[in-house]
């Protein structure tokens, strides 16, 4: 059998080292050899597919050619069990981890539960270690605030958070419409394609059904991203490019602790 590879990290940080990239390829070159046909890489936490447009890639270049998705683990394809079995049903069982090659669905399960819940413990411990360094600090919370905290400083964060996300939702469906808008395909062909999927491309609300309209939305709100036509309000204050964390956090240096630990959760 021939392969697509798969393979991701979980923040910008690793992937910049190429450390853990370089161990999961090392592992399925081991296992594929020359059967690997093509590689897809994201670095993003495995909870949701919502922002991994390169595996949706994958898993549309897997179907096309009725090749096997190949991971060096079960955990770097999803930590979301729903997730990974609706992968593993929609390539009807073509799905190989390197670590447990040969395994069945059963056994499988098993091991997406696992990446679950060790998904869950990162997440426990690392409000933990928080907590307590707030209270090291000696600040207080009052009603999930801290005492005395900027209530403006933390709407603005809240609100570039959101905008952020946007753009993030909107990447995959989008990067998947202008693929069948450039083969002809209608927005309503386009929008009964995503329906089709939808435990892949849900809508950017999470509930009810793609139309038309919405297509042509996430469409424009994409080109505006790539272009930088339309920038959105982050863009204008921070910039645009890869120094928007640091950008980010130089304007809020009291988050600097919970951005880096929210993307420790994978």
């Amino acid at each position: 059998m021939q392969y697509v590879a798969y393979y991701r990290v979980s923040t910008k940080r690793q992937g910049e080292s190429g450390l853990g990239l370089d161990a999961q390829r090392a592992i399925v070159r081991h296992f594929a050899g020359n059967a690997v046909l093509a590689s897809y890489v994201d670095i993003a936490s495995g909870k949701s597919m919502v922002n991994r447009a390169q595996l949706h890639l994958a898993l549309e270049h897997c179907r096309r050619l009725k090749a096997g998705l190949v991971v060096a683990k079960a955990d770097r394809l999803s930590r979301n069990v729903q997730d990974a079995l609706s992968i593993l049903d929609s390539l009807g069982g073509r799905l190989v981890c390197c670590d447990c090659p040969g395994t069945d669905r059963f056994t499988l399960t098993i091991l997406f539960a696992l990446a679950e819940r060790e998904r869950e413990l990162i997440s426990i411990r690392t409000r933990s270690a928080l907590e307590a360094k707030r209270r090291r600090e000696g600040r207080q919370k009052i009603n999930g605030r801290e005492k005395g905290a900027d209530l403006s400083v933390a709407r603005a964060a809240a609100r570039l958070m959101r905008e952020k996300k946007a753009l993030e939702r909107a990447q995959a469906p989008a990067s998947y419409a202008e693929k069948w808008l450039a083969r002809g395909c209608s927005l309503a062909d386009i929008a009964r394609q995503l329906n089709e999927l939808g435990h892949v491309f849900p809508t950017p609300s999470g509930r009810g059904c793609w139309s038309a309209c919405q297509v042509a939305r996430a469409l424009r709100r994409w080109e505006a991203e790539k272009n930088a036509s339309r920038a959105p309000r982050m863009r204008e204050r921070f910039g645009v490019g890869d120094s928007y964390k640091e950008k980010y956090i130089q304007w809020l240096p009291k988050y600097k602790i919970f951005v880096d630990s929210i993307e420790e959760i994978c």
